[in-house]
């Protein structure tokens, strides 16, 4: 697999919405994408005003 040459070594992604919460669209597009960027050993982080997410990366 080919790696992007422009990620350093911080490898953290972060999500920002005004909602991350239940199973709205904007929600499950947000895991799918997680999971693809955990799968390349990101760190995601999630910002947004209604959360369920962990507290250890939400703010």
């Amino acid at each position: 697999m080919d790696y992007c040459k422009y990620v350093g070594s911080s490898r953290n992604v972060g999500f920002i919405s005004t909602r991350l919460a239940g199973t709205d669209g904007v929600s499950l597009e947000t895991i799918k994408w997680a999971d693809v960027f955990k799968k390349e050993n990101f760190n995601c982080f999630y910002f947004a005003g209604d959360l369920d997410y962990p507290p250890k990366c939400s703010y």
